[in-house]
């Protein structure tokens, strides 16, 4: 579809947006810090997309997108599409409240969409003190359709019209359109304490870390990567080094920048821990194949809980207040099994993950974001508890890390992995890796 579908060849120069019903109900306080997150991402986005020309107004009701150059509408019509909060979005035209204006723009409108023996409606939502009802007007309008197009012998029809002219006044100001467009829904990237969530080693990875997004968390990257023995060097010096190696990566850039577009800054620190061969030299030697599931989701959560661990001590040896993360993200299916078995595997994975922690250290809480709902450690028991006969594969890695000694030869592995990894950023607006002091 091409931009002047949209703006009707310039008839509209503003996009209505409507935000999800669920920030309506919450109180004062919170609503307006949500529609605050809400209205900094849909800036952010103008900004990253490089669209220029355009104002972002705030009511208590509605945002307002003016454009002046139709070129960037197909931009703005994809982000829109993509920003958690918004419900829908419509390309209309605004002006004040005037009744023979809004005649004279349904007009301008009809004679973009009306056609021969067609059939239309007005539907009518008024907010504020008015001397008239919406039904007053939604008559008025239907009678004036209906004379301006006689020629076209127009037909009313409620149900299902051709063509919908929607009017809604809100105090003052009128917005007229005919269509809607459905937004992602969910919550605006909040505040929150953040998640964590790694991706690299599987493509659903990438799914199931933009699911956080939706339900407004604040999500912490954490890139897993393979390196190969010619290329260890690069992580012992500077980041401008890591930095380099991963902007040559033209689809990781691509993954990152979509992963990341719609989160709240423009600037998003990614945690990278290169994974060397000594540690799938050993993987193999248990035996397990390189790329197995369930070691997949060991990984996703051992590496988590020790940035984690490293994070809190570094904080309490230079007296900085600690960030607080509040849980790890995991795949449901992560062990390659479905419910509940695979819940099964996953808490015992979990258990051992928890008995490679420092003492006194507590373990992050898992989040499924493919469900929905979040599993905190000791929780749902009667789900992810119980006796199990685990498949060949998931049963000899399970196995191998029952025992004490077998976690302690993993964690001499991983943890210098986790220690040596790089603290980089991702800028949104310049599309790649950026070096930056902590």
């Amino acid at each position: 579809m091409q931009a002047n579908a949209f703006t009707l060849d310039g008839f509209y120069d503003t996009i209505l947006i409507r935000y999800a019903g669920e920030i309506g109900i919450k109180s004062y306080r919170v609503r307006r810090r949500l529609l605050e997150r809400l209205a900094s991402n849909i800036e952010n986005q103008l900004e990253r997309k490089h669209v220029q020309g355009c104002k972002v107004i705030a009511t208590h009701a509605r945002f307002f997108i003016e454009f002046t150059d139709a070129t960037d509408v197909f931009a703005m019509h994809e982000f829109l599409q993509q920003i958690p909060g918004i419900l829908s979005f419509s390309y209309c035209i605004t002006f004040g409240l005037d009744i023979e204006e809004l005649c004279n723009h349904v007009s301008g409108l009809g004679d973009h969409l009306l056609r021969q023996g067609s059939t239309f409606a007005a539907r009518v939502t008024r907010e504020g003190t008015h001397p008239f009802s919406s039904h007053d007007i939604a008559v008025r309008v239907g009678d004036h359709v209906a004379s301006h197009f006689e020629h076209l012998g127009l037909k009313v029809n409620l149900d299902e019209p051709d063509t919908t002219f929607f009017i809604e006044i809100r105090d003052d100001v009128v917005s007229l359109y005919h269509e809607k467009f459905p937004g992602l829904g969910g919550m605006p990237r909040d505040v929150s304490s953040p998640v964590f969530g790694c991706v690299g080693l599987q493509e659903r990875s990438w799914d199931t870390c933009s699911q956080v997004f939706k339900r407004g968390a604040n999500l912490h990257v954490i890139l897993l990567r393979e390196i190969l023995p010619s290329e260890e060097k690069v992580f012992q010096g500077k980041n401008a080094g890591v930095v380099n190696f991963l902007n040559q990566d033209v689809d990781l850039v691509d993954h990152i920048f979509r992963l990341l577009d719609y989160q709240e800054s423009n600037i998003a620190p990614v945690h990278f821990v290169p994974l060397t061969k000594n540690l799938w030299s050993f993987i193999a030697s248990i035996p397990l194949p390189r790329h197995s599931d369930v070691f997949t989701a060991y990984l996703q959560l051992l590496v988590p809980n020790l940035i984690n661990v490293s994070i809190r001590e570094k904080n309490i040896r230079d007296s900085r207040q600690a960030t607080e993360y509040i849980a790890a993200v995991s795949d449901y299916n992560a062990a390659g099994h479905v419910a509940p078995a695979g819940l099964r595997w996953l808490r015992a994975i979990n258990d051992a993950v928890d008995a490679m922690l420092p003492r006194g250290q507590a373990g992050l809480p898992i989040l499924f974001p493919r469900v929905g709902e979040g599993l905190s450690r000791g929780g749902n028991s009667g789900v992810i508890t119980g006796d199990f006969v685990p498949a060949c594969e998931t049963g000899t890695f399970l196995e191998f890390i029952k025992d004490k000694p077998s976690r302690d030869q993993l964690l001499a592995i991983i943890a210098p992995l986790v220690e040596q990894r790089s603290l980089v950023f991702f800028d949104l607006i310049e599309h790649g890796f950026v070096s930056r002091e902590r």
